[in-house]
């Protein structure tokens, strides 16, 4: 299978750490089943100099100021996790996956991937995958495929065997069994997964939460793929409850979310109608899922 893209408008936000593979929707990563995340911050200050590179995880920044929160799974579920790489030059990069819970001590989370690599992960960066039996055909998800993370659609939920359309980075669409899938909820600022946007540099800007306390949120960028940390009031950081899998047609006006925040544009092409199309915007074309392409702001 042909990996996801998640395609990258030009950018001018600055990165602390730049992962392999940023800019793409179904990310390989050496961490995890999922995918590596770039750490950016609003109001972050340059990042110090990495040391040697080094098999053991490198405490990133965006890990050193955060709430305890107990861990909401049990030893041997399945649950998503964002968890420091590996590597000294990647130290500010986040990766998010899917793991097994291997133990729980206090308000952490001792968990593995099918690799047999090894994190203790803080129960704030722990989110359980869910129930796959509640899924139902049509509904928004965030999957894992094997090949990384991303949005698609379920097109069958049947006793907990979940098959989803994903978006490829040829311009097509398929359907693949789902490792996990987690729904993507609507019109919410406080759950998992929810599609959220936010103020930065005078630009609107959107991603996947992946967690929150009070003022302060973590969230997955679309465009540049990272993590940034958001401050709630300030970024006056808002739901998205128009996330939608309608059809749209050419001609249709959109709003397009990227790297450089967000941008009018117009369907160009339906790749695919459960939620795949060609935009275009100030003389430009891209391919672009449903989680990018709204009708306003």
């Amino acid at each position: 299978m042909s990996k996801r893209s998640r395609p990258v408008f030009a950018s001018i936000v600055v990165v602390m750490t730049v992962a392999a593979g940023v800019g793409c929707k179904g990310k390989a990563s050496e961490a995890g089943d999922g995918g590596a995340a770039a750490v950016t911050s609003v109001s972050a200050a340059a990042a110090p100099p990495a040391a040697a590179d080094s098999e053991k995880p490198i405490v990133p920044n965006w890990m050193k100021d955060f709430p305890k929160k107990s861990v909401k799974a049990k030893v041997g579920d399945t649950v998503w996790a964002m968890v420091p790489s590996t590597y000294a030059s990647d130290a500010d990069v986040g990766r998010l996956g899917v793991y097994k819970v291997d133990a729980i001590n206090g308000d952490v989370a001792s968990v593995s991937n099918t690799k047999g690599k090894k994190f203790d992960v803080p129960g704030l960066f722990v989110i359980p995958v869910g129930d796959a039996s509640k899924l139902k055909a049509g509904e928004a998800v965030v999957i894992a495929d094997g090949f990384g993370w991303g949005p698609a659609i379920v097109t069958k939920a049947d006793k907990g065997n979940v098959i989803t359309r994903v978006f490829l980075s040829d311009d097509t669409a398929k359907d693949v069994p789902a490792v996990a899938a987690t729904p993507i909820p609507k019109g919410s600022v406080d759950k998992p997964f929810a599609l959220v946007h936010y103020e930065k540099f005078g630009h609107q800007y959107n991603g996947y939460l992946v967690a929150i306390d009070g003022k302060k949120a973590w969230v997955v960028e679309h465009g540049m793929g990272g993590v940034t940390v958001v401050n709630v009031t300030d970024a006056k950081m808002k739901s998205e409850p128009w996330v939608t899998t309608k059809e749209r047609k050419v001609g249709d006006k959109v709003v397009i979310f990227g790297g450089m925040g967000a941008t009018d544009g117009a369907i160009e092409k339906v790749i695919d109608p459960k939620g795949y199309w060609t935009v275009s915007f100030s003389g430009t074309k891209m391919s672009a899922a449903f989680d990018q392409v709204v009708d306003k702001i």
